[in-house]
């Protein structure tokens, strides 16, 4: 159990540094992963005044770019931006998202720096003795040459759906996705809930975004107008391949050569190449939470069967939802025979572990790196069972798993291929 103090701890340290707000320019955000290239050079300040008493200048604070995520799932990209008053800083104050900013003042201008966002065309509204005399706004350059790739960026919350925006190809666009279970137990499905907003473009109505559209499997696809900066109308299309119906419960098998050793009191099998068959099962309670089974068989002279139970949650997450610490509570039933003249053990133990989960690993949509394992809670008995999964639908996966008890022992190590089962309710 003092082996996985570190990951406990390590688990609370990331719940504590998941905050999340809705605004990207005031109070604590969850910092997001740089997933575009931006350069200031492809953003303008502009600023409008009617008093020419106000004398204002702006400029982006260099290296402040960062991506803040949103409670929609939507990464916004926001930058600090200095704004000074060359005279009257007294009597000037600066209102943003309904926030009232005062400069800081010396004895020759007044100067204070604020988050805005980027991709969101609300303006930083200029009052000059309670009045309102102009804004700055940003606004986001024309980008020619730049592919979808440099433009578009959807969130690996929506990798799972494949969702795809069209007619934007010359704007910067940022969608995130949300998804809600619905239905009767054993017949859900699901609604995929679309967040998305662009620097440059509002719906017809000129409404602030971010904007949302809601798809099922029946209706995939979408399409809206919207309009530019220069007032022109452009259609956009958004699609996603959604399924038809979420099932609580999956299966998947594994199978691959595994080197076995067996050992009965004074009686022992050398390492031997073997193949093994796995089976493993998860059961969703939640988005969260869920049970888990694993089914591990080897037989080269001798037989060792592992089967697990586990209670599974996600306990904290970080580094923008891509780490995960998943503690695993539960029991394991063992079945050993070292021959055919031997007495077959049945054995219950009750080692317990955990896994850590990096979702979209190097940058592959859906591709997950697991490092997982087991120990044994119990000083009879030794336990052990670690395994480091890559992949998908379709993983390959290295196993050690050892034990040992009462005079007793088996060791199994091996990779294997895993692929998807069955699924059920």
């Amino acid at each position: 159990m003092k082996i996985l103090l570190p990951f406990l701890l390590l688990s609370l340290n990331l719940f504590a540094a998941n905050e999340s707000t809705v605004s990207v320019s005031f109070g604590p955000v969850q910092i997001g992963e740089e997933r575009l290239k931006l350069d200031f050079k492809d953003f303008d300040i502009v600023i409008e005044i009617n008093n020419p008493e106000v004398k204002i200048n702006a400029a982006f604070v260099m290296d402040s770019l960062q991506w803040a995520r949103s409670m929609q799932e939507l990464l916004i990209p926001r930058a600090r931006l200095r704004v000074q008053t060359q005279a009257n800083s007294a009597r000037i104050h600066l209102r943003q998202e309904g926030q009232s900013i005062t400069f800081q003042n010396n004895e020759n201008f007044g100067q204070t720096e604020i988050f805005v966002s980027l991709f969101e065309p609300t303006p930083l509204e200029i009052f000059f003795d309670g009045v309102k005399v102009g804004t700055i706004k940003i606004r986001t350059k024309q980008m020619l040459g730049k592919t979808s790739d440099q433009l578009h960026l959807i969130d690996y919350s929506c990798a799972s759906f494949d969702v795809t925006i069209t007619g934007l190809d010359d704007q910067y666009v940022s969608l995130g996705c949300n998804t809600t279970r619905v239905g009767k137990g054993g017949r859900e499905y699901p609604i995929l809930q679309i967040s998305w907003l662009s620097p440059n473009l509002q719906l017809l109505d000129k409404s602030a975004p971010p904007y949302v559209t809601y798809l099922t499997a029946k209706e995939n696809s979408t399409k809206f107008l919207v309009l530019d900066q220069n007032g022109v109308k452009k259609e956009i299309t958004i699609s996603a391949k959604i399924p038809q119906r979420l099932y609580l419960l999956k299966t998947a098998l594994g199978l691959g050569p595994y080197t076995f050793a067996a050992t009965q009191d004074d009686l022992s099998h050398s390492p031997k190449l073997s193949w093994s068959a796995m089976l493993y099962g998860n059961y969703y309670i939640n988005d969260k939470n869920s049970i888990r089974f694993f089914d591990a068989i080897v037989k080269e002279n001798s037989t060792f069967n592992n089967l697990g139970f586990y209670f599974a949650y996600e306990g904290a997450d970080g580094f923008d939802h891509r780490l995960s610490f998943v503690p695993l509570l539960g029991l394991q039933l063992l079945t050993y025979k070292y021959n055919s003249d031997s007495v077959l053990i049945n054995k219950a133990i009750f080692p317990q572990g955990f896994e850590l989960v990096y979702r979209h690993a190097f940058g592959m949509r859906n591709y997950h790196l697991v490092y997982g394992m087991f120990l044994s809670t119990s000083s009879s008995v030794d336990y052990k069972n670690l395994w480091l999964r890559f992949g998908k639908r379709v993983f390959g996966e290295l196993n050690y798993i050892n034990w040992a008890e009462d005079g007793s022992k088996a060791t199994m190590m091996g990779v294997s291929v895993g692929f998807p089962f069955m699924n059920f309710f």
